[in-house]
């Protein structure tokens, strides 16, 4: 009980007269009536707005029989300038029957350098709720009103709708004091508590708790929701995970967060939805909405509510689909049919009118959740007079190929509720859904690059250009991000110079650049490595490297494009891969037609100074796509060096130099 101190003086206490107490009812009244049953304990409280360990304003509470004139229990004690603004008693009734007593507030005595002489006060009666002057306002204090705490309210979950809050269930807001003004009390700042809502009333297997009532039963329901989601995300933040908690809610009471159940009833299966598209959202779309809408009653066509759902591209499309359906004041669940039509308009049924033993107007108010991974069909979970509270599957199979697996995420999803009896109506509540995404085709890239090495050893800049075909996936793009050598810039070889690697914009999609054509005298050659990245907005991945050489003679190495007429074209893959070779690499190269109906081919390997060392293909190929194992061996089988290699693919006849590439051995 919330209540402003209102004096009134000279009344007697028991046996104690001219005391000053509350006038409860601002006309005389400074008793508070309860009713107190037989072996019953009551524990009373009193808190009024001083500063904790500083109050000098003493107020006292008592416990008196119904005619006041015993006084029974009592919470007196001083308070000097250095105590708690705090008092209280308790007192269990062993008459044999059930009693009646007052309640008395007193004022002992105010400071002469800080009066509180009308102090804002809280009663607190604890195991009874028959206080006859009471309002839960403000009634909730201590840990569960800090800012960065969860305060949870209990909702009886013996009761219909699930959405009763208990009597006894304590109500905000929360007024912070402001005490930099002696005196003033002022309330700097208010906060809407509790923050939540959770069941109490639920069975346990601890005696004396079954069921187990209270906010300190529904506490634990929220701190449970709380483990679920910590041990999929350990990540998360204090903060973070409160967020979420709130997120998860369903309504009730006044729109928004209110002081009777905050941000509503915590629904678990809500709250990890949301979080699992919040922390990965190329891997799971979920979306809720709170319609409220009353579904009409005996009517086929029923009411639909849309919920917009988005997807990172048209390419993801879902793979595994879970729907959350709250329906109130619906006591017969078996006159109800659900249907749910994704953006393409195909429609799943999800419940029709589910039966059981006892009939189809039985169960209560479904509060479920529906997916193909569930043990027990909705249609035959509907016992008489108890609530539909779980996983159930649906009617039909909504993550196959013949639901909605493949379909769009994106666009509107419309729920459908019918009920097809007469005599009783509901509400939808708040529905949703969870959808694990399928993998989308990750994105195609052919790229290339000119020249493919550079030549001769003369010092100079060389324009680098790269091209690039990026195809499917989810908006895909590519980034340089590094271009390297396998020989420091500026070393003591003569004739070197500084500033080898010019022109290149890294982090973006910078497809041309200078690179110097000179090489050490000594080693294996010199080549530069150039690293792109493919990303799309689905989360797909990759990294290509290609490597350009800089050779001193260009031997037989020619990059001359010339094709002789008829021959059709050639095209190489990307790279070699892998590339290095540790053990073996693959070149793919596809012949796309000519007016020949084959061609001679010549896929040629040379070392870093020009020198035939292999060829790996020679043979007449129709139009086609081939893959050529290179082994890292010479023509004799004896296993190459480490270092860089250039391959040639030529067609035609006489043979005309088409595309170049390199390899670089690299084994351990």
């Amino acid at each position: 009980y919330y209540f402003t101190y209102n004096n009134l003086g000279g009344q007697t206490v028991g046996v104690f007269g001219g005391i000053n107490v509350e006038n409860f009812d601002g006309a005389g009244d400074f008793q508070n009536q309860i009713t107190v049953n037989n072996l019953q304990t009551v524990f009373v409280s009193l808190h009024w707005d001083d500063k904790y360990g500083a109050s000098a304003n003493d107020y006292d509470v008592y416990l008196v029989n119904s005619t006041n004139t015993a006084i029974l229990a009592s919470g007196n004690g001083f308070q000097t300038g250095t105590q708690n603004p705090y008092e209280q008693l308790s007192f269990t009734n062993s008459s044999g029957g059930v009693q009646t007593y007052q309640i008395i507030v007193t004022k002992f005595n105010t400071s002469a350098g800080d009066p509180n002489a009308t102090p804002r006060m809280r009663l607190f009666v604890f195991r009874n709720s028959s206080l006859e002057y009471t309002n839960k306002t403000t009634s909730t204090l201590g840990h569960p009103t800090a800012s960065k705490g969860i305060g949870v309210g209990a909702i009886d979950v013996t009761q219909n709708n699930y959405n009763t809050i208990e009597a006894f269930s304590s109500q905000g807001p929360t007024n912070m004091i402001d005490f930099s003004v002696p005196g003033s009390r002022n309330v700097s700042s208010t906060r809407i508590k509790p923050d939540l809502s959770c069941f109490d009333g639920g069975a346990t297997s601890v005696p004396g708790f079954i069921p187990f009532y209270g906010t300190s039963a529904a506490a634990p329901h929220a701190a449970g929701v709380a483990a679920q989601l910590l041990t999929l995300y350990p990540g998360l933040t204090g903060a973070q995970a409160r967020a979420a908690m709130l997120a998860g809610c369903i309504d009730y009471g006044a729109a928004g967060a209110d002081n009777v159940f905050g941000a509503g009833r915590l629904d678990a299966f809500k709250t990890i939805a949301l979080q699992r598209a919040a922390q990965a959202p190329n891997t799971f779309a979920s979306g809720f909405i709170t319609p409220s809408t009353a579904i009409t009653d005996n009517n086929a066509a029923g009411i639909n509510s849309v919920l917009a759902m988005t997807a990172p591209c048209t390419a993801i499309t879902p793979d595994s689909v879970y729907v959350s359906v709250v329906i109130d004041g619906h006591n017969k669940a078996g006159d109800l049919k659900i249907t749910l039509k994704s953006p393409d308009n195909t429609t799943i049924t999800l419940m029709d009118r589910p039966v059981s033993t006892a009939g189809n107007g039985t169960g209560k108010n479904p509060n479920i959740v529906l997916g193909d991974a569930a043990v027990n069909p909705i249609q035959t979970a509907n016992p008489a007079g108890s609530e539909e509270f779980g996983f159930y599957i649906p009617a039909n199979a909504i993550s196959t190929n013949a639901g909605f697996r493949g379909h769009a995420i994106s666009g509107n999803w419309t729920l459908n509720v019918s009920d097809n009896a007469a005599g009783n109506t509901g509400t939808l509540k708040d529905w949703g859904l969870m959808m694990k995404e399928g993998l989308p085709t990750p994105p195609s890239l052919v790229i290339n690059w000119a020249p493919p090495f550079i030549f001769p050893n003369d010092h100079t800049m060389r324009n680098i250009t790269v091209s690039n075909s990026l195809s499917g996936g989810c908006s895909p793009a590519i980034q340089l991000l590094s271009i390297t050598s396998n020989e420091s810039d500026f070393t003591a070889d003569p004739g070197d110079v500084a500033s080898d690697i010019q022109g290149a914009s890294f982090g973006t999609n910078d497809l041309a650049f200078q690179l110097r054509s000179e090489a050490l005298s000594t080693g294996n050659g010199r080549f530069y490595s150039v690293k792109y990245r493919i990303t799309d907005v689905a989360g797909y991945q990759r990294d290509t490297t290609f490597a350009i050489p800089a050779f001193a003679t260009p031997g037989r190495v020619d990059p001359s494009v010339t094709v002789a007429a008829g021959s059709g074209t050639v095209t190489l893959d990307v790279a070699p891969s892998p590339n290095p070779l540790l053990s073996s690499s693959v070149i793919s190269y596809t012949i796309t037609a000519g007016t020949a109906s084959s061609v001679p081919v010549l896929l040629t390997m040379v070392n870093n100074r020009g020198k035939w060392v292999r060829n790996l293909d020679y043979s007449s190929r129709a139009p086609g796509t081939y893959n050529v194992t290179f082994d890292g061996n010479a023509a004799d089988g004896t296993p190459l060096p480490n270092g860089v290699y250039a391959y040639q693919l030529t067609i035609g006849a006489p043979y005309n130099s088409l595309n170049t590439g390199v390899v670089i051995i690299n084994r351990p």
